[in-house]
């Protein structure tokens, strides 16, 4: 009766092992997911507010809005470049104040794919004069923006041609979850003119 006990503890053992560690997998896959999430959430948030707070004065010539469509490994990717009311980059000895210049393009990451990357800088100063530079989201697999200027969509901005920024920015983000490529968009609209 004791070795029909043990064998049944044991074949009940194994058994729960065996599925133990798919269901740790399981589990760090969806934390990593729900992490991801997260992450992209943040992204939409602090973008748009960004984007509400876009400034572009046709007389000031360090203000800007400009929206590029590029391409890299065969995919379209857009860089989008604007100046907004935000938290001040401070450095010893140069001006400062809430107008900021900022950027997100898409790079290789380290890893071989592709990542977001946000540079923030004083536009009183110049890009080439530093800044802050950061990754923002790694793992992409696409980032296009699209430009609303009160008829219809384009995929490019130029302020200086335009002489006014668009009156809402469209950002699909394409990231892979699971093997498959999943999109998720945005749309924020320019409040302050």
């Amino acid at each position: 009766e004791l070795l029909i006990v043990v064998a049944i503890m044991s074949t009940i053992l194994v058994a729960l092992y065996g599925t133990l560690f798919p269901v740790l997998g399981g589990q760090k896959r969806i934390e990593r997911e729900l992490e991801k999430m997260s992450e992209l959430k943040r992204f939409f948030d602090i973008f748009s507010m960004e984007v509400q707070s876009s400034f572009f004065k046709k007389d000031n010539p360090v203000t800007v809005f400009l929206g590029e469509r590029l391409d890299s490994r065969g995919r379209p990717i857009s860089r989008i470049t604007f100046t907004t009311f935000t938290y001040p980059l401070t450095r010893h000895g140069h001006p400062t104040g809430d107008l900021m210049a900022m950027r997100y393009s898409v790079e290789d990451a380290q890893d071989g794919g592709m990542a977001l990357y946000k540079k923030t800088w004083n536009p009183y100063i110049g890009d080439e004069n530093g800044g802050f530079k950061a990754e923002v989201i790694e793992e992409i697999e696409g980032f296009e923006v699209s430009y609303y200027n009160g008829k219809e969509w384009s995929k490019a901005w130029d302020s200086e041609l335009e002489k006014r920024p668009p009156d809402a920015v469209k950002v699909v983000l394409a990231f892979r979850d699971m093997g498959v490529v999943r999109e998720i968009s945005t749309i924020a609209r320019t409040i302050i003119r």
